[in-house]
């Protein structure tokens, strides 16, 4: 009986789900947990996994072999779960079978001899750190298909990526940027892309900009591209850009007019905060979620019609201008401080029923609620 065997036999061959349970979000988790046959684990060319008496091979647990030089995934895997192959120091190349669609935190963090990898167009997440700090891995090819690269995927890796069209969201310094980086130049701002789209994030501008012309293929603006812009006056994103990254525009003073498309789905922590001539936002439908600190500070701010998406904590503080909020018609919740300090603010119209969050609209004392 080999080594691995014997781990495998050791464990109950019934799984406790609360394995799975943080993956509950997961639709290939949510079947199994779902499934009327009972969990258990297998093993495979040294890797561990997780499954059912029909699909054995659904999640890879973990690599116990730490002889392997090369991830033998079983083709029947759709999810590599945290940590699988974590500080794993033999592996170096990793070929992820078509059918996988989630990589998880952590996943191959801190393999150091790790120098190739080829990722599957049914890639859809691939999560925090997966491939953080793999030293010897310095280009990737990131599929069309792929929606979500989160924070530090990539930190402390790659110098050269291909990234697909598909993207909506990249987390903080999920895609290193350094001297080595190859990126694409367009009217004062710096992309990064693919063969048929070099422009498909934003990273960085130029900070002299005064009328930002972001390219029309782009569909995210990375963290922290136009900071501190002390010329930029408008901004006008193009209808196909889905984020805007944390502090993307921060502390741009001279910034008076934001025009959004219909396409942006997410507006980042601080994303806008402390645009002192920021008078006016055009917010539209399709927005989810509008972060932390995202527009705090932004103390020329005077109304705001937010007709789709969540505003979480902090996300107006300190607008002292502001006069006049409404929001949505599906609002359940306001979030805690997310006006805090708005000493203006006098009209609030807000569904029946949305509850308000601890201090929502501190020191703003003077406020009607209009209840539609």
């Amino acid at each position: 009986m080999t080594k691995m065997q014997e781990s495998v036999n050791n464990i109950d061959n019934l799984i406790n789900e609360k394995d799975l349970k943080k993956y509950a979000d997961s639709d290939i988790i949510k079947s199994l947990l779902s499934s009327q046959n009972g969990l258990k684990y297998t093993s495979y060319e040294g890797c561990i996994y997780i499954g059912n008496d029909d699909f054995p091979y659904t999640a890879l647990k973990k690599a116990e072999d730490t002889t392997l030089e090369e991830a033998r995934i079983h083709k029947d895997t759709k999810a590599i779960l945290d940590e699988a192959f974590s500080e794993h120091q033999s592996i170096r190349t990793a070929v992820i079978p078509n059918g996988v669609t989630y990589i998880g935190n952590y996943a191959f963090y801190a393999c150091p001899k790790l120098c190739s990898v080829t990722l599957p167009e049914s890639v859809i997440r691939i999560s925090d750190a997966a491939f953080d700090a793999c030293e010897s891995l310095k280009s990737v090819i990131i599929p069309e298909g792929v929606r979500e690269i989160g924070s530090d995927a990539f930190s402390h890796t790659v110098s050269d990526v291909s990234l697909p069209d598909s993207i909506s969201y990249i987390g903080v310094r999920a895609i290193p940027q350094s001297n080595e980086t190859k990126y694409t130049e367009y009217s004062g701002c710096f992309y990064i892309g693919n063969e048929i789209n070099p422009f498909v994030v934003l990273a960085k501008a130029n900070s002299n900009i005064e009328i930002a012309e972001i390219h029309k293929d782009t569909k995210i603006i990375l963290d922290s591209a136009f900071k501190k812009n002390e010329s930029l006056k408008s901004l006008n994103v193009p209808h196909g850009v889905r984020m805007i990254g944390n502090g993307a525009f921060k502390e741009c003073r001279t910034l008076e007019r934001v025009t959004l498309p219909e396409s942006i789905e997410y507006i980042g922590d601080s994303a806008f905060a402390s645009c002192s001539s920021l008078e006016n936002v055009t917010f539209t439908y399709g927005l989810k979620i509008i972060d932390a600190g995202a527009f705090s500070d932004c103390t020329s701010l005077k109304a705001i019609f937010l007709p789709s998406g969540t505003v979480s904590d902090y996300a107006f503080s300190g607008c002292i201008s502001l006069e006049s909020v409404t929001f949505p018609s599906d609002t359940k919740y306001i979030s805690d401080y997310a006006f805090s300090e708005c000493k203006s603010l006098k009209s609030v119209t807000l569904p029946k029923g949305a509850v308000i969050g601890a201090e929502s609209f501190d020191n703003a004392d003077e406020i009607e609620f209009n209840y539609v």
